[in-house]
């Protein structure tokens, strides 16, 4: 995220969803089937899945996964590379149940709204919190929840530092607050 008034979100990372064409293909060519839930006759039912070619199982909602091996979906990850500039401000790393309703926009702009009034710990979990509120809204059920995000302006700091002493990282931390899941107990 770069600028002050309005910050610009830069995606690092692409959604693995089976409904993506490259995911498609693969799950296609490994005997797997991707269509949504059955639903009662003539309606489906949420996302696109991952089955197995003659029967409605597994159902996974996603592509990529650790551990499951099946039909096509695979643990391989997508390895994408980004040098981090000097204007880069924050790093939020998040699961798909953020990402799920909240653009990157949505959660760049949060951040850079509230970065001024609260530590970053109280930011993430109200975009949490927002991110829940959207799964109760349009789902019956909520996705996880979890977010970290990472200051950047002190590793650039180190960054520039390191490069003309050997300063050890406990001095220079980069990670100036880290954030959590949404605890759902504080929700009920």
């Amino acid at each position: 995220m770069t600028s002050e008034s309005k910050w610009e979100a830069i995606p690092l990372s692409n959604d693995h969803k089976p409904e993506l064409a490259s995911e498609k293909s693969r799950i296609l060519a490994k005997g797997g089937r991707v269509a949504t839930l059955p639903g009662p006759p003539g309606m489906d039912l949420g996302p696109l899945r991952v089955w197995l070619s003659h029967t409605d199982a597994p159902g996974l909602a996603m592509s990529r996964s650790f551990g499951a091996h099946t039909v096509g979906v695979t643990s391989e990850p997508e390895i994408l590379e980004y040098h981090f500039q000097d204007a880069d401000r924050m790093l939020i790393l998040a699961t798909d149940g953020v990402w799920e309703f909240l653009s990157s926009e949505d959660v760049s702009q949060m951040v850079c709204e509230s970065v001024s009034k609260y530590d970053l710990h109280t930011i993430a979990h109200n975009i949490a919190k927002k991110s829940h509120k959207l799964w109760r809204k349009y789902e019956p059920v909520v996705d996880d929840i979890s977010l970290v995000i990472v200051d950047l302006s002190s590793l650039t700091a180190v960054r520039k530092s390191t490069a003309t002493s050997s300063i050890e990282m406990e001095e220079r931390p980069f990670l100036n607050q880290s954030s959590s899941l949404l605890d759902r107990s504080e929700l009920l």
